[in-house]
């Protein structure tokens, strides 16, 4: 099922902590606004918004700032990905499978990975660079936002904080997480990115709903000084928001004249190369006017948003900025005109005569099918290693009927891991069967995923 065809407020948002009420931000996206001019209603589809009161309300607000977050080449390359682009952003999706993977293999030592201490400790920079960029970036990210307050950063690193300091984002707030959105903006001289707080803009797009992310956090990466485009914070979280509104629809923000970090709405951080800035995903906020850049970079950021299992598999079919998101917003906006044209609603007579209506579902089809089964595969990736020692039979039986992936490819999955080394086979059974893994061979993990 795609982002478009769920409703949103049927899902059990309760097993990731999540609470689902109605609210207002005075904004109602064009596809849920009501298509008749003569209704009195302005929506067919009502606001709603997901709080997570046991993370968002368990210790003071705060931000953190890590100044020389990354190492500078990783920046370096994420700025030069971001100016590259086609687009002035772009974006992408990191699954938590992915990034325990990593530290797998990258911490000192992985044998623990429940608490925070194991979390934090520093990856070896001299080994990474087999691993894409974008994984090294998201586990950084949260292996930095996961440090107890206190624990001392490494040489360079260095980190402060505005509220009162405490608990940001633990191991057991990682296991609701299912990944981190994460995309690339790059601005010029004379713009500004308005109030808002972030969600995930597809979901909200096509239903209402709106989703904030458990956590959020901008890297900075432009080498030039700027005047301006600083990032401003409000640590009143949902609240100030449905006080001010969507890009302050309902009550204005001065964007300009919070030029201290006590008493006012709205804390500005200046803009600083390699600086990290880390909050949970409740806090509002938006960045001044870039006046100007002393030299010849645009400002480029890198955000991170961190998704629940409930969401975060819509938000991974299309993150907010990828081509994915691109299309589907058009696909549904062109449809959405095309029915509105045709005042009779979708029928197999209209995807006959639109013939270019017709293309891009078959597309969209072919799209949706190819991220079910990366989906799929990293599901697999993070689960199966729970459920051993099992024979390959019991895993396809398992898999199968419990996320409605085809045995087969579970087969696949399970005979491609063997030949990475990852798992092996413990009891024996060397044949294949049609050049897959045998039923019967019973397996076990070689390297561990979690």
């Amino acid at each position: 099922m795609s982002v478009v065809e769920k409703d949103y407020t049927k899902l059990n948002w309760e097993d990731t902590g999540g609470k689902l009420f109605e609210f207002d931000d005075g904004h109602i996206p064009e596809l849920c606004r009501n298509s008749d001019p003569n209704s009195q209603s302005s929506s067919l589809i009502p606001t709603w918004i997901v709080d997570y009161p046991d993370l968002f309300q368990r210790s003071p607000p705060h931000v953190r700032i890590y100044s020389s977050a990354f190492s500078e080449d990783l920046v370096d390359a994420f700025y030069k990905k971001t100016n590259d682009s086609n687009h002035p952003a772009w974006g992408d999706y990191v699954t938590i499978a992915q990034v325990k993977e990593f530290w797998g293999k990258h911490k000192n030592d992985c044998t623990s990975q429940q608490d925070n201490a194991d979390i934090s400790m520093k990856m070896s920079q001299a080994n990474i660079d087999e691993d894409p960029l974008l994984i090294q970036l998201a586990a950084r990210y949260l292996e930095l936002a996961m440090k107890p307050f206190g624990v001392a950063e490494d040489d360079q690193t260095s980190c402060s904080w505005i509220g009162e300091p405490g608990t940001l984002f633990t191991a057991q707030d990682l296991e609701r997480a299912h990944g981190v959105a994460v995309w690339g903006l790059s601005a010029k001289v004379g713009s500004q990115v308005d109030y808002h707080l972030d969600y995930a803009e597809q979901i909200r797009y096509c239903s209402n709903v709106i989703v904030p992310p458990l956590l959020a956090g901008t890297l900075q990466c432009t080498r030039d000084a700027l005047d301006g485009g600083d990032f401003q914070v409000s640590l009143k979280g949902i609240p100030h928001y449905r006080k001010h509104g969507y890009k302050a629809k309902k009550l204005g923000v001065d964007l300009e004249n919070t030029v201290d970090n006590h008493g006012s709405d709205l804390v500005r951080i200046p803009y600083r190369f390699n600086q990290m800035i880390c909050h949970l995903g409740n806090l509002p906020h938006s960045s001044t006017k870039i006046n100007a850049i002393h030299g010849t970079q645009d400002r480029v950021i890198v955000g991170f948003n961190v998704f629940c299992h409930t969401a975060g598999p819509s938000v991974q079919q299309a993150p907010e900025h990828s081509d994915q998101f691109r299309r589907a917003v058009n696909l549904q906006r062109y449809i959405s005109k095309t029915i509105k044209e045709e005042k009779g609603g979708m029928s197999l007579q209209l995807l006959k005569k639109n013939k270019a209506l017709s293309k891009l579902l078959v597309l969209a089809k072919r799209q949706r099918i190819k991220e079910e089964f990366n989906h799929s595969r990293d599901r697999l990736l993070e689960e199966v290693p729970r459920h051993l020692p099992a024979t390959v039979a019991e895993l396809m039986a398992h898999f199968s009927s419990r996320y409605c992936i085809r045995s087969d490819d579970v087969q696949v999955f399970l005979h491609h891991q063997i030949r990475r080394g990852r798992l092996k086979v413990i009891n024996g059974v060397t044949g294949l069967i049609d050049g897959l893994v045998h039923p019967t061979a019973e397996l076990a993990t070689v390297h561990a995923y979690t």
